[in-house]
């Protein structure tokens, strides 16, 4: 696969591979060069929370969160008809 580096240095890597590997926005990638290769890899599974300029900023997948309103809707609609 060929890619293309653009002039500040940066590569696209496509979004094939990015699926594939299981890249998102915010992924850390370790980079290893020897013997005229680059070879990037993902750095292990993180804490998605982290603090940045004293802020926490969460970085992980929310997930579907229509699912969790209705589950919460469908536990307080039991809860007060007694079911």
């Amino acid at each position: 696969m060929e890619v293309l580096v653009d002039n500040f240095g940066r590569i696209l890597i496509p979004q094939s591979v990015r699926k594939h590997i299981g890249l998102k926005a915010g992924s850390v990638l370790d980079i290893e060069e020897s013997e005229n290769k680059i070879v990037l890899k993902p750095k292990e599974a993180q804490n998605p929370l982290r603090i940045k300029e004293d802020l926490a900023v969460y970085s992980g997948d929310i997930g579907d969160s229509g699912d969790l309103v209705k589950e919460d809707r469908e536990k307080r609609i039991r809860k007060l008809t007694g079911n």
